[in-house]
Order: C-alpha cells, then sequence, then structure tokens
C-alpha cells in the first residue's frame, strides 16, 4: 500500500475516473455526430483509414502516464 507523504498529490489520482467519464462521453458524442452525417456504413465507407483502437490505446498510455507521474511527483512514497 502506498502512503503519501503529501495529501494533495493523492488528489491528482481522484482526477483519473473524471478523465475516464469525459473520455467516453466525448466518445458517445463523436458517435451520435457520426450518425447525423448518414447512414454508419455509407460514413465508414467515406471515412476508410479512421482507426478505431487508436484513440483508446492512446488514451490508456496517457493516463497510465497520468498516474505513475503522480506517484512520482511524491519523491517520499514508501511501501507499507
Amino acid at each position: 500500500m502506498f502512503r503519501f507523504a503529501q495529501q494533495e498529490y493523492l488528489l491528482l489520482l481522484a482526477a483519473v475516473p473524471v478523465f475516464v467519464v469525459l473520455y467516453f462521453l466525448l466518445r458517445s458524442w463523436r458517435k451520435n455526430a457520426l450518425k447525423k452525417f448518414g447512414d454508419n456504413s455509407l460514413v465508414l465507407q467515406l471515412m476508410p483509414l479512421r482507426a478505431n483502437t487508436k484513440p483508446l490505446l492512446k488514451f490508456i498510455l496517457i493516463t497510465f502516464a497520468f498516474v505513475f507521474l503522480t506517484v512520482a511527483i511524491d519523491r517520499n512514497w514508501e511501501l507499507s
């Protein structure tokens, strides 16, 4: 278990669930915006190079980097 020397940095970790909720809200907004353009199969034909998994992978990597940087900022953590 981690014990943070400065509790303020622990609050930064509370932002991670907020990031996750915002990501999925943005993802659903984009999906609804694409539905307004027309049929799903037609939109996919117009956007053949759109990556499906790349945005999710990028989000996961950025979130992990944020968590690790938050832990690294507090240099005086110790395992108990």
